[in-house]
């Protein structure tokens, strides 16, 4: 949802599987036409401070409980934990979401840091027999200070349960601690013995 007819134009060609509506999504009425609630997530980028504060507000008050908000100051990060935003992106950490990437392994494609500064999300791909394609996750011994957020499995966004199977190629988004990166990093990449991160005890009882 914006208000810039051109630029949803031209995401509407380089993501023609989603849907761009022309409206202010700092108006409420905008938003509970879209019939926002608990089951989505809302991203606010909208390049005004103010107006990404305002629509966040608004989309917790229908009772979004994931909501991503861009905000420049700092300062703002408490207010922004007040009015029920549950994540934030600081344009300051950029550079810095850059220069990881760079050293960070083949598989992984993005890089970014938690305003914190301990915590990053990855987004890596599934290497051919790495651990984390071995069993599903219910069944998997994952690294420790690692949380699977989200996959995207042959352009679905899938949100991971129990039973689901990471497959080789799909890009996986991951929640860890900066000093577990390198072993989620061996984690999802290819290897020839799959079963390392099995738990034994799980496979045995099904």
């Amino acid at each position: 949802i914006g208000s810039d007819a051109k630029l949803l134009r031209s995401l509407a060609q380089t993501y023609p599987k989603c849907d761009f509506i022309n409206a202010d999504p700092t108006k409420m009425e905008v938003l509970e036409e879209e019939k926002l609630g608990p089951e989505d997530i809302f991203i606010s980028l909208l390049g005004s401070e103010n107006a990404n504060l305002v629509a966040c507000l608004l989309a917790h008050k229908l009772g979004v409980q994931e909501i991503i908000c861009e905000i420049g100051r700092e300062d703002y990060i408490p207010l922004a934990e007040m009015i029920g935003i549950t994540a934030t992106v600081t344009p300051r950490l950029l550079t810095a979401n850059t220069v990881l990437k760079l050293v960070r392994g083949a598989n992984v494609v993005s890089i970014n840091v938690l305003d914190t500064g301990d915590a990053e999300v990855i987004e890596l791909i599934a290497g051919k027999n790495s651990p984390a394609t071995a069993a599903p996750l219910k069944d998997l011994v994952m690294p420790k200070a690692m949380v699977i957020g989200a996959a995207v499995h042959r352009d679905e966004l899938i949100v991971p349960r129990g039973n689901t199977i990471i497959q080789p190629g799909d890009h996986v988004f991951v929640f860890a601690l900066r000093q577990a990166i390198p072993a989620v990093e061996r984690y999802f990449s290819s290897s020839d013995t799959a079963d390392a991160g099995v738990d034994t005890d799980a496979e045995a009882q099904s």
